[in-house]
């Protein structure tokens, strides 16, 4: 089931939001700042399963870009703690999908798929990373690759390159976009 993310104020938590808004139509890719009225059904008008709520839109005052979307799309590793990845190679590539917040991609050698527990404009936290365990020649760029991977809390956008950082703000993976 689809639904809407709300805050209640600028420094609440996002929560689920199950219920229509009369007057208001989600445009998927953007983040809006609304003014809604609540009122309450009177109770004949309410079903088993319904809320006794109804809420209509006020005024949009906001409609911008979700910037986390840029985060949506292939990116092939380019460096490693700033070192650059021999051209010759086989490189880790990531899929990034915001609509399922999810990672998948290979590390190398293997398939790697993960889900995202928190994305923002500037954070990102992935869960367990899964990964296929075949035994490939050389599996240094793999395991460093993942490690760091495990270790991703920060990320930045910049000319089409992700740069992936560690809790402390270093550096740790850098890919650029492939498609």
């Amino acid at each position: 089931m689809q639904c809407l993310q709300i805050k209640r104020s600028k420094e609440g938590n996002w929560e689920n939001f199950y219920q229509k808004i009369e007057g208001f139509t989600f445009e998927p890719g953007f983040i809006y700042t609304i003014e809604v009225t609540v009122d309450s059904l009177p109770t004949k008008d309410i079903h088993a399963d319904a809320s006794a709520l109804k809420y209509n839109l006020v005024k949009i005052h906001t409609k911008e870009q979700d910037r986390r979307l840029r985060l949506h799309d292939i990116w092939v590793l380019s460096h490693v703690n700033k070192k650059q990845i021999d051209d010759t190679v086989k490189r880790p590539t990531i899929e990034i999908s915001i609509s399922k917040m999810s990672l998948q991609g290979t590390d190398s050698c293997n398939r790697i798929k993960a889900i995202i527990e928190k994305v923002s404009e500037t954070d990102i936290t992935f869960g367990n990373i899964l990964g296929t365990r075949k035994m490939c020649p050389d599996m240094s760029l793999a395991n460093i690759f993942n490690d760091n991977l495990n270790k991703v809390k920060k990320y930045k956008i910049e000319q089409s390159r992700l740069f992936l950082y560690d809790s402390s703000g270093k550096e740790i993976l850098q890919f650029r976009k492939i498609d």
